[in-house]
């Protein structure tokens, strides 16, 4: 998270500090950042809520680190996630839902959440925590600054994908326009009914 605050803009991080310094419950700050910005349970524990908290602080400074090579370490430039959601507009698709299996920095999904006026959920999973702070505080950060943007419901995971239990979400999505977008899959649309795996799909 440390290292997340740190990437943030000046002001967005000054935004925080006057919306959320004096909010010492982890319930409303999780409902107002829901609010924001459409991330459900933005903060998972205490914890991470009262290191948020000292972050805050005039003298709030930690240093973490953490080594990323055992998890892989390309990420998706931001010029080519807007030019994949771009080309997959153009095919005249909208997608409802939105998957994100290794969402890493979140590009795509930012990307997506730009470009995408029909989306009503989100779903990520990331199995490096650091990301998935990174990811967080960059939504939240889209939205501060674009207030008009659609805002969808936003589920971000911080688990690995090979062991995520997709029927936590497979309610959700039946007959829904579904995109499952991502450096492994670079634009992978379909519809789907769930039961573990697309039943159908076109591949881009």
């Amino acid at each position: 998270m440390i290292k997340a605050l740190q990437n943030i803009k000046l002001s967005t991080f000054e935004f925080l500090k006057r919306h959320f310094y004096d909010i010492d419950i982890l319930r409303q700050a999780n409902e107002h950042i829901n609010q924001l910005c459409g991330i459900k349970t933005f903060f998972g524990n205490e914890h991470d809520f009262s290191l948020f908290q000292e972050m805050l602080k005039p003298s709030g400074a930690i240093s973490e680190a953490e080594d990323r090579r055992e998890y892989g370490d390309f990420q998706t430039p931001a010029m080519l996630s807007d030019s994949v959601c771009s080309l997959i507009t153009g095919d005249d698709f909208s997608p409802e839902i939105l998957i994100e299996p290794t969402f890493g920095k979140g590009s795509f999904i930012i990307s997506a959440l730009k470009t995408f006026p029909d989306l009503k959920h989100v779903y990520g999973t990331e199995i490096f925590e650091p990301y998935c702070w990174q990811t967080k505080f960059a939504i939240l950060e889209l939205f501060i600054e674009n207030p008009e943007l659609n805002k969808p419901s936003i589920s971000l995971f911080c688990e690995d994908i090979f062991s995520f239990d997709f029927n936590k979400i497979g309610q959700y999505i039946d007959k829904k326009n579904v995109l499952v977008i991502g450096k492994s899959t670079m634009g992978y649309k379909c519809r789907v009914k769930f039961s573990g795996l697309p039943q159908s799909s076109d591949k881009k």
